[in-house]
């Protein structure tokens, strides 16, 4: 399990990093949070939030500081990924 998260991480920053490069540091590092805690069956910030004890506002922050076209480009470019 321990590899497989890892190895899903890994894909997620690569992803992020490469095809958003001009997305800030602390916006990869919440989506792969948000990523990797989904795997353990958080489905939102606000759940990430209350296990993790994080401040909600910073990570609804860094969520709304992208807009609705790069999430959209993000999500394209994920289920495009994931297909190969």
């Amino acid at each position: 399990m321990h590899h497989q998260i890892i190895k899903s991480v890994k894909f997620f920053q690569h992803l992020f990093c490469s095809r958003f490069r001009r997305i800030r540091l602390q916006i990869v590092d919440t989506g792969l949070l948000l990523s990797v805690c989904h795997l353990f069956g958080l489905d939102n910030p606000n759940q990430v939030a209350d296990a993790l004890t994080l401040p909600k506002a910073g990570l609804y922050r860094d969520l709304h500081s992208l807009s609705q076209y790069h999430w959209k480009c993000l999500n394209v470019q994920l289920g495009c990924a994931m297909e190969l």
